[in-house]
């Protein structure tokens, strides 16, 4: 409430980043990742060279902890 934080989902090309994040001029791209192996993350490639991000993050495999990223505020996030 009052963060003035805007949540999307970004699909493109035949690929998709699972979360954007947007406040002020700040942009986070977020993918979220179940398997056991790490994986390529093309859709975060494509997303980051079309737009000006701040920051890409990976939840779960080969990333931050799922139970991690949940407990910390979302504001945290942003620089």
């Amino acid at each position: 409430k009052g963060k003035n934080i805007e949540l999307y989902y970004w699909a493109g090309y035949n690929h998709e980043v699972d979360f954007i994040l947007s406040k002020s001029n700040q942009v986070i791209a977020i993918e979220v990742k179940s398997g056991i192996e790490k994986e390529k993350l093309p859709g975060m490639d494509i997303f980051s060279k079309e737009f000006q991000v701040t920051k890409n993050l990976l939840v779960g495999t080969g990333g931050i902890p799922l139970n991690d990223f949940l407990l910390e505020p979302v504001e945290n996030w942003f620089d």
